[in-house]
């Protein structure tokens, strides 16, 4: 409370002012007042759970508290009843490396991802992710493709071929293995002469019927034939 004044009156005696009894009563209750605010008994307290406090300490009749300060994107307004803390939720300044090239991009700055050569980017602000997809015409577009491992083509076919260089291709022509024609097309190798006995194909036919006209004596033909084995 706040301590009682006694009312003198204006002059001595002129009956203006408190009586005896009424001017002690407010000296007893301005002793009391004075005796709750002894140093002793005046003391800051932290309330609550929160591991930051802000009553530091008393000094004698001051009071010390902490002060608040604002850092890493949080700003202290301060006015007459209130302190307001605001957190600037702009990213802070962003280490940026790529294949070739780094940057520090600066602190409140737009970040702007792009596409090279055949690659979009889209922005979404529903899920605040950015979508990169690939444009380009894959193996079209490069001008000297080259694999650095087996190709598998799943079961697809390959289409369109022009001519297929390679020492070693290992497949199926329209189901015929022709690694088992290679005798009769290059070494000319009709089989021996009795192992075909039932002309199911094009060239068990050609064993049976096509004569193969070996020259004269004197004029013999310069090709080797290799006939098989008569047994």
């Amino acid at each position: 409370m706040a301590i009682e004044l006694i009312n003198i009156g204006r002059i001595a005696n002129d009956g203006t002012g408190d009586d005896l009894r009424e001017a002690f009563s407010k000296v007893n209750r301005n002793l009391e007042e004075l005796d709750i605010r002894i140093d002793d008994k005046t003391e800051g307290l932290n309330v609550g759970s929160g591991i930051g406090q802000v009553f530091r300490r008393r000094d004698g009749y001051n009071l010390e508290f902490k002060s608040i300060n604002g850092s890493n994107g949080l700003t202290i307004v301060n006015d007459e009843t209130s302190l307001t803390l605001s957190l600037d939720t702009s990213i802070a300044d962003l280490n940026v490396a790529g294949n070739t090239g780094a940057y520090t991009h600066p602190q409140g700055q737009v970040l702007t991802i792009r596409g090279g050569d055949g690659i979009t980017t889209t922005a979404r602000s529903q899920d605040n992710s950015v979508t990169i997809d690939y444009t380009g015409l894959g193996i079209i577009a490069d001008t000297n493709p080259a694999l650095s491992a087996d190709l598998q083509a799943n079961g697809n076919s390959i289409v369109n071929v022009n001519s297929i260089v390679a020492t070693n291709v290992q497949s199926l022509v329209h189901g015929i293995d022709i690694r088992t024609l290679g005798n009769i097309l290059v070494e000319f190798d009709f089989g021996d002469l009795t192992s075909v006995t039932n002309v199911t194909n094009f060239f068990d036919y050609i064993k049976l019927n096509v004569d193969v006209d070996m020259g004269t004596i004197t004029d013999a033909d310069s090709a080797i034939i290799d006939l098989g084995t008569l047994a």
